[in-house]
């Protein structure tokens, strides 16, 4: 979930839960939970609180979709999550891989993506897409690792010195290369090492970058735990270093741009696409300057962008524009 000002939405329904089972969509606004108006006096963790319960048991939500009030009920089951998960699709002119990584906060997350990516290339896929929506990031290194496993050449994040450290990624030669054609379907929730990642391989012209602009998230933090033994304890989380992407451009603030811009969903007003994003939902965050943004492939871009916009509104519509775009690479 996130709070906007309409309320808390429905940030994303994980495949195989209780949400997915009852029909509930990404950006649903949530009403009431068992009869109880939900509103911005709530925090997050009161509203985690009143879908927790015993499984087969109900929570009974009325939600808002596309401006209609409806209600769902769902009932409780414990099921395990997958932090990744792939696919092959064969469309009318190619085989796809997808692959849809939650999270890089995960030690095993490059050595998941490159088995699910070799696994699909002995199937066959002609290209591959990587989901990277709500990937809020995790392991820096993680990122680097898949980064240097699609550009065949060591990415990393090297300190400079600064009053802050700042990481920049670079690449060096490397036996292996896989150089099938990528697309990264990134949004508001794509942040940290997602963004490092993204932005050094839209940088290095190695993959296109498809959704919505990125959280903005470019900083670094030392976490540190003061009196862990009472409850809860006190964290401080210190920044410790930036992130600049190979072009020289930071993440921080202003996130990553997409070559191909797809909304969550088509017809939606500026309103109804905004997100909260770096600097809404910590105004003191630090901050660095800006520069513009400039389309490296502009005219490749501009034909991508138009096979996209054909794409099928029924379901998901940001991976069937990536899956449009793969057909005309």
């Amino acid at each position: 979930m996130h709070y906007t000002d309409a309320g808390y939405d429905i940030r994303e329904v994980i495949p195989g839960g209780a949400a997915n089972e009852a029909g509930l969509q990404r950006r649903d606004q949530i009403v009431s939970i068992n009869g109880e108006k939900i509103d911005f006096t709530y925090k997050t963790e009161d509203i985690v609180s009143r879908f927790l319960g015993q499984e087969g048991t109900t929570v009974d939500l009325t939600l808002k979709r596309n401006g209609k009030i409806f209600s769902l009920t769902l009932k409780r089951k414990t099921f395990t999550f997958k932090n990744i998960t792939s696919q092959m699709i064969n469309t009318n002119k190619k085989k796809i891989g997808l692959i849809s990584l939650f999270t890089f906060n995960d030690t095993n997350a490059c050595a998941s993506v490159k088995e699910h990516a070799k696994v699909l290339i002995q199937k066959g896929v002609q290209a591959l897409i990587l989901d990277l929506r709500n990937n809020l990031g995790g392991l820096v290194s993680e990122g680097e690792c898949v980064g240097s496993f699609f550009t065949g050449k060591e990415m990393r994040s090297d300190a400079l010195p600064e009053a802050l450290d700042i990481f920049s990624v670079k690449q060096e030669n490397k036996e292996f290369e896989l150089n099938i054609p990528l697309v990264l379907i990134v949004n508001e929730a794509s942040a940290s090492a997602t963004e490092m990642l993204a932005g050094g391989l839209q940088d290095y012209k190695r993959a296109w970058i498809l959704g919505e602009n990125t959280f903005g998230k470019g900083s670094m933090q030392d976490v540190r735990v003061f009196d862990a033994d009472s409850e809860g304890g006190t964290h401080i989380a210190m920044t410790t270093g930036l992130i600049y992407r190979p072009t020289g451009r930071p993440t921080q603030g202003q996130g990553v741009n997409p070559d191909i811009i797809v909304p969550v969903k088509k017809g939606l007003s500026a309103e109804e696409r905004w997100a909260p994003r770096e600097f809404d939902l910590f105004p003191n965050a630090i901050q660095v300057k800006q520069t513009p943004w400039q389309e490296q492939r502009p005219e490749e871009a501009k034909q991508l962008s138009v096979c996209a916009e054909s794409a099928n509104d029924n379901g998901d519509y940001q991976l069937s524009a990536a899956l449009n775009v793969v057909d005309c690479l």
